[in-house]
């Protein structure tokens, strides 16, 4: 009932969607189903989202040049390069003059020492270390410019650490990333920073979304697959819903994966039942190619292996199932018709080699539809060969014993020649009216019916009557005259004698 396991790939192609799209909703699908969202560090967290140019466009300038800042500071520790007081200035947001006044304090207190170039870890702990003390720096220091140095320090030693961190402590983490917009009066983007707390787009549903990104990334367990019917389900019930997904889905998109779930929950209700399933399969073969037995065939052999009971239906299942006792049942067939009708004609000429003989006529215009069907390239349906040998026998056997009955009535009267003359002219009208009534009507049935088989069945008919037709008018005459011995009755006179 679960159906068949799609990966993000296999299900993003199938539904015409994005493949990095469709992971990450996957990955947010393992999440409901108890997977965690894993930790992250500054710095991917930064490359992350500067980099990725849609995630990036939907930043406010004030947010972009705080984030901006930040990836600097995090690079030039991971790079551990050692700053003038204006570079330092520039990367902490501070004014040159007081950067200036920190370096001269630091040369100070560390007795003249001759190193102008400071790492920003150094910086950061001297100015931190001077806060409280009473010292001319600490009387320098404003209570803007003690935050952004604690923040700085926080990400400086994470960033040496290598620390990494969960969505909710990213978020609080740079949520302090006003203090810079306080050091230089303002946020990029014309702001007020006392109105400011850190990244203004930094919501619980924005970060968890950026850690589902980062996830599909650099974590995703490709051992994921859903169903297609339970990918639905979750997308109108969770993802539609959800605010993560609020920036990707409009009103219209919602509406259409709502649509979809009614669509799929019918669906399943019309091929799940609380006994049986129902598996609708479509193939491009032909409903009794070889390709398609071999399809049904391999469909048998994989469902007994695997122990299940089923039926398979349809036309080509039924016409596989047909296949093999085709040859069984169309000998039982033939033998039977043959057999009855044998018996018919004997009781009425009262005796066999007639009887055999206009039996095996009509049995070899039957061989010769089939030939026929065979060399125009037709396939032909197991019922229509199966109606067609009962039609065949049953009708046309008529014309050969109207034939010969006239011949035999005739032979008792005249010699062979005269009473093939005299059969022709009691049978032809009758033969020809008949057969001829017999193939138009079924020509015509076979070529407008729109039910292939029947046409089939009325095709192949119209062949196997005029086949039969033409032996009785052209090839029984030569038979009977060549066997008259056996099949002129017991009445015929010498073939001497004319009429």
């Amino acid at each position: 009932a679960a159906g068949v396991q799609l990966d993000y790939a296999s299900a993003a192609a199938y539904l015409g969607m994005e493949a990095d799209t469709m992971q990450m909703v996957y990955r947010a699908s393992a999440l409901g189903a108890g997977a965690d969202l894993g930790t992250m560090s500054v710095a991917d967290y930064l490359s992350l989202v500067c980099d990725d140019a849609t995630l990036s466009s939907q930043l406010s300038a004030g947010d972009a040049a705080q984030l901006a800042m930040l990836r600097s500071i995090v690079e030039a520790v991971g790079s551990n390069v050692f700053l003038s007081s204006s570079q330092m200035a520039a990367l902490l947001g501070m004014d040159g003059s007081s950067a200036s006044q920190a370096y001269l304090y630091y040369q100070y207190c560390n007795g003249g020492a001759s190193e102008w170039n400071l790492d920003m870890k150094t910086m950061v702990d001297f100015v931190l270390g001077q806060v409280g003390t009473g010292s001319v720096l600490d009387q320098q220091l404003s209570s803007d410019m003690v935050g952004a140095m604690r923040f700085a320090g926080q990400v400086i030693d994470g960033a040496l650490a290598g620390a990494t961190y969960a969505p909710e402590q990213m978020r609080q983490l740079l949520a302090q990333a006003s203090q810079f917009s306080s050091l230089t009066g303002g946020a990029s983007d014309g702001s007020d920073a006392s109105d400011s707390s850190g990244v203004s787009s930094l919501t619980d549903e924005s970060m968890t979304l950026l850690y589902l990104v980062r996830d599909s990334q650099v974590r995703y367990d490709d051992t994921w697959a859903i169903a297609l019917y339970d990918f639905v389900i979750f997308a109108a019930d969770d993802v539609a819903s959800s605010g993560l997904f609020a920036q990707q889905i409009d009103d219209e998109t919602r509406s259409e994966l709502l649509d979809a779930k009614q669509t799929a929950q019918d669906g399943k209700e019309r091929l799940v039942g609380s006994e049986w399933s129902r598996v609708i399969l479509v193939s491009d073969f032909d409903k009794e190619s070889s390709d398609m037995s071999n399809l049904i065939g391999g469909l048998h052999e994989d469902l007994d292996a695997a122990g299940v009971e089923y039926y398979l239906l349809g036309d080509a299942a039924m016409a596989y199932d047909m296949g093999l006792t085709f040859q069984q049942e169309l000998n039982f067939i033939s033998l039977l018709t043959a057999g009855v009708i044998f018996l018919i004609v004997a009781i009425t000429f009262k005796g066999v080699i007639l009887p055999l003989l206009l039996v095996l006529l009509i049995q070899c215009a039957f061989n010769l539809t089939m030939g026929v069907c065979a060399l125009q390239g037709l396939d032909t349906y197991y019922l229509a060969v199966m109606v067609v040998q009962a039609m065949l026998m049953g009708a046309t056997i008529d014309y050969a014993i109207l034939f010969s009955t006239c011949y035999r009535d005739a032979r008792s009267r005249v010699g062979i020649k005269d009473a093939l003359a005299e059969a022709y002219r009691s049978a032809i009208t009758t033969i020809m009216t008949s057969g001829s009534i017999l193939i138009g009507v079924l020509f015509v049935v076979g070529n407008v019916i729109t039910d292939q088989t029947t046409s089939e069945i009325c095709l192949t008919i119209v062949k196997g009557a005029l086949i039969a037709v033409l032996l009785v008018i052209f090839i029984l005459p030569g038979v009977l005259a060549a066997l008259d011995r056996f099949c002129g009755g017991k009445d015929r006179v010498p073939d001497t004698v004319s009429k």
